[in-house]
């Protein structure tokens, strides 16, 4: 990806975590939190840190200046903000409390960034998902956004920065009906929009119900119940070229005895062999 650096004419930045990993061996950020064996192993070596403003801004000026030395001569920058909450916190305060502050910083910081440089724009994705009407703009779990919402937010993108681009006009975002979205907040319309979903290889819109399913019903699940929307996950995230995070949930779905091993082991040979490409 990066030997294409030299050829982007506009450099798209999506700010997400505030929370980051820290390898004090390494002097180094990680992009994900270290296993659960490293910590244990060396439980001095790695701490959990939260960024503030002028780290985060800090972050953005040491990208700008490498675009700069190393990308194309005339380029531009884009900088948003990731509407999607996170459903848990590292930090031991509540999850609220901790999504307000990550997103209000980034936010903060895009500001700061983008005033101090004529080549970067901000791109309000983040206000036009948080201050629409919440039906037409997440998911009946409250964290992913609507597919109409991502097709809008990117017909204006395009609309305004590469007007030359031709693009089928999304529609405007529209909220479900109260009948259809009483029947998403369910167990039992969660289980049979994901099996249709699955039936018609609507893998990510699949992926959105069984996430929603696991995260607030899975108390609520029998044991096999539970171990097949993790198999059926662990299948649409194959199905969706994520191999890793398939692999995790196949593997969730595995510790259940009554599962269907073989049919498990199956897709995780495949799921392993993609993993390691």
């Amino acid at each position: 990806m990066m030997s294409r650096l030299p050829e982007c004419r506009i450099v798209v930045i999506t700010l997400g975590l505030v929370e980051a990993w820290y390898d004090s061996k390494t002097e180094m950020f990680l992009n994900a939190m270290p296993p659960a064996f490293a910590i244990k192993e060396e439980p001095q070596r790695f701490q959990l840190r939260t960024l503030d403003l002028d780290e985060i801004v800090a972050s953005l000026e040491r990208i700008h200046g490498l675009i700069t030395r190393y990308g194309h001569p005339d380029f531009k920058m884009l900088i948003t903000v990731s509407p999607v909450p996170f459903k848990a916190t590292m930090t031991g305060t509540d999850a609220l409390i901790a999504n307000t502050y990550g997103k209000s910083v980034q936010r903060a910081a895009a500001e700061v960034f983008n005033a101090r440089h004529d080549n970067v724009n901000y791109f309000p994705s983040y206000e036009m998902v948080t201050l629409s009407e919440r039906a037409a703009a997440y998911e009946a779990d409250n964290i992913h956004v609507t597919r109409p919402m991502v097709e809008h937010i990117m017909a204006t993108v395009v609309a305004a920065y590469a007007p030359s681009v031709s693009l089928s006009k999304a529609e405007e975002p529209r909220p479900e009906n109260d009948r259809d979205r009483e029947k998403s907040n369910t167990r039992s319309g969660l289980l049979l929009e994901a099996k249709q979903n699955l039936s018609d290889g609507n893998f990510r819109s699949a992926i959105t119900n069984l996430s929603s399913l696991l995260y607030r019903f899975s108390n609520k699940l029998r044991p096999a119940q539970l171990a097949n929307a993790h198999l059926k996950l662990g299948v649409a995230l194959f199905r969706t070229k994520q191999a890793n995070e398939a692999v995790q949930q196949l593997k969730i779905a595995k510790t259940e005895p009554r599962a269907p091993q073989h049919h498990i082991l199956s897709w995780l040979r495949l799921g392993a062999s993609q993993a390691g490409r």
